[in-house]
């Protein structure tokens, strides 16, 4: 069994991060505006043009990374209630299938195909907001492996991430 680090980040927490990282975005926009920059600032003496695809790009990374971590904490989240049915030997019918899961996979499970796929034949009310997660994991994919491929499925911007995340997190079935 895993013993658990307790660092993940809650959504709520990596939303909050976004939000300072935005503001400090938006700051330094600011000065870069006001001439407020010295020699010393890394950004110091480039044209407007290059200012503009640098503040666009650092946007784009931004929201890659919160939309890399939101997808990554409901991860988090799923596997710890996996493992935490698994090891208090809850009595409800999904933890009895995670048991028998655990059994033959142990930590070795996928996350959509193995225990959303279990959850899902729990609770049938949840069909599409796992159908939704299903569809922002390819993102995830997409951008931890280094976005190197065209991404095929549509790119959803944080606040949709963070919309979908939350649907699935509120399910009544995880563990709370």
């Amino acid at each position: 069994m895993v013993k658990f680090s307790g660092v993940n980040k809650s959504p709520q927490e990596i939303w909050t991060y976004y939000h300072v990282f935005q503001s400090a975005l938006q700051k330094l926009r600011d000065a870069v505006q006001s001439g407020a920059l010295t020699p010393d600032d890394a950004v110091y003496g480039m044209t407007d043009e290059e200012y503009q695809i640098m503040f666009d790009e650092m946007e784009d990374e931004i929201d890659h990374w919160v939309v890399l971590n939101l997808i990554a904490s409901a991860e988090a989240n799923i596997k710890v209630d996996y493992l935490t049915r698994v090891k208090n030997r809850k009595r409800d019918s999904l933890s009895r299938h995670y048991r028998a899961l655990y059994q033959s996979k142990k930590l070795r499970v996928r996350l959509y195909e193995d225990l959303l796929a279990l959850w899902r034949d729990e609770d049938a009310s949840s069909k599409i907001a796992l159908d939704q997660f299903a569809e922002i994991l390819k993102i995830r994919h997409w951008i931890a492996h280094g976005r190197y491929w065209i991404l095929k499925s549509k790119y959803h911007p944080p606040l949709t991430i963070k919309k979908r995340v939350d649907d699935l997190l509120t399910s009544p079935l995880l563990l709370g």
